[in-house]
């Protein structure tokens, strides 16, 4: 259910042409598990503009960057897509993929997580943790792929994969995936 909020938040806030581009655990506030919301659009970029940052710079926390980042490639809704994936995995499992698969304690926490993008070893440890059997661990191994065109084309379609129908609770009724919301649940705004 949380899951499922927050995309159904996402895909309204890219819907309005917005990347968030700083999600993390410590950046969804839970009013309860029913409806989890968005909160610190400090870092957001309207994609509409010229974003306010540099060419080139990267924008975000480490810990929940994609591997693309480490190219300097435009951030796109995607790279919010991996935050969320990765996010949902290290609240729901307890840990940070990145210091897995023989990491060294200590040391520069940040170049750790570089060579973990780099090497892709943060996705050979998230299957470890994730069978892949559940529509929910299919998601989120799919949302962690390396490359952004392997990843869902956008939040909606991704929560189309959790659940093809869901119970829109402002209406009472079912409703197809693909139909924007009326508010955003977890968009925080």
């Amino acid at each position: 259910a949380m899951l499922r909020s927050l995309l159904d938040g996402l895909a309204y806030v890219h819907d309005c042409g917005v990347l968030h581009r700083d999600i993390k655990p410590a950046n969804i506030f839970l009013r309860d598990l029913e409806s989890p919301m968005f909160i610190d659009f400090g870092l957001c970029n309207d994609t509409e503009y010229t974003a306010l940052t540099d060419a080139g710079s990267v924008v975000g926390t480490p810990g929940f960057l994609p591997p693309e980042a480490l190219a300097g490639s435009p951030q796109t809704p995607h790279w919010d897509q991996f935050a969320l994936a990765l996010s949902m995995l290290r609240v729901w499992k307890g840990v940070d993929v990145h210091a897995m698969g023989g990491a060294r304690e200590g040391g520069d926490q940040v170049q750790r997580i570089l060579s973990s993008l780099g090497s892709r070893t943060y996705l050979v440890e998230a299957r470890k943790l994730l069978s892949g059997q559940t529509r929910l661990e299919a998601a989120i191994l799919r949302a962690l792929s390396p490359e952004p065109a392997s990843r869902f084309p956008d939040a909606r379609a991704m929560l189309a994969a959790l659940d093809p129908i869901v119970v829109d609770p402002r209406r009472g009724a079912r409703r197809p995936v693909s139909s924007p919301p009326t508010r955003p649940p977890g968009a925080g705004l």
